[in-house]
């Protein structure tokens, strides 16, 4: 069932993946007790995907619990690989709740590009450039704008020579740089830096539909750095087509989902204050002109 859990949330199948890795973790807890590393695995596994949902709160217990469990120094320690794994994967959590998790998290994070560079001997291994984009997205969302695209100028040209400028990884990279951008205010290149990326994020593998996750979020902060512009129907635009991109995952059921249905709402109200009827999405992005250079794309 863990296998099947995984292969769900490969697929974008969040809610389905929750379910397996709860029974799962149930399971597991009768089979081993409560101290066992494949318990805290799991426990790691279903707070990742609790987060893959926006469901931080839920995910926060999860993770931590397994990361302190793993930590032991009679389960793994704190400075073995899957250790390590399970701290990052607290850095989507900590960047949406903020607070004072957020720099206990970045502290964290900073303990875990350390050891993997001690480890590995090795400044281009894929999990050393991994832990920088974890530590950069932890350093911007804490306001250190410089280092946090310091850490990501280093590492972006690496990804790019090793893996090519087209590999999601390089391409989330790429990502990141441009919402450090939006924040420095830089917006006449975090708009060039995105559309450059959704271009070739339209190319990258789905399991389902044509839209990829990291797409959508593009998107979405393309939209962000329209409406910061004062171009309101720019952003609505891009708003569309991630609501679009959504619907096309099936992704309906997700909080992202409702956090755009909300911002397209709010886009509605600066185009037409008071009045906020408007064509829906898929009658709008057909009467306007392509947003992308990819002639493939459905923007």
């Amino acid at each position: 069932m863990q296998s099947l859990g995984d292969i769900f949330c490969a697929q974008g199948r969040f809610r389905d993946a929750k379910a397996i890795q709860e029974e799962a973790l149930q399971g597991l807890r009768k089979l081993h007790g409560e101290d066992d590393r494949v318990v805290f695995e799991m426990m790691n596994d279903l707070g990742t995907t609790y987060a893959r949902l926006y469901h931080f709160h839920k995910a926060r217990k999860y993770n931590m619990a397994a990361t302190e469990g793993l930590k032991r120094p009679d389960v793994l320690g704190p400075t073995h690989l899957r250790t390590l794994a399970a701290m990052e994967s607290l850095t989507p959590i900590a960047v949406n709740i903020g607070g004072r998790f957020l720099e206990e998290v970045a502290d964290m994070m900073q303990f875990v590009l350390d050891q993997r560079k001690e480890k590995f001997r090795n400044k281009e291994h894929p999990l050393v450039l991994l832990a920088m984009v974890s530590l950069a997205l932890l350093k911007r969302q804490l306001g250190f704008l410089e280092e946090a695209e310091n850490l990501i100028l280093t590492g972006l040209p690496i990804a790019e020579r090793n893996f090519g400028a087209s590999h999601i990884g390089p391409l989330h990279g790429r990502y990141i740089l441009a919402t450090i951008r939006i924040r420095q205010q830089r917006y006449d290149e975090a708009e060039k830096i995105l559309l450059e990326t959704i271009e070739r994020q339209s190319s990258l593998t789905v399991s389902r539909g044509k839209y990829h996750p990291d797409r959508i979020m593009s998107t979405i902060s393309l939209s962000e750095c329209y409406k910061l512009q004062g171009r309101i129907e720019d952003s609505l635009a891009a708003c569309d087509e991630a609501l679009l991109g959504m619907e096309d995952i099936g992704g309906q059921y997700h909080q992202m989902y409702k956090n755009a249905q909300e911002e397209r709402k709010a886009l509605v109200e600066l185009l037409n204050p008071g009045n906020v009827s408007d064509s829906p999405p898929m009658e709008r992005l057909r009467e306007r002109p392509t947003l992308s250079r990819d002639k493939t794309s459905t923007w």
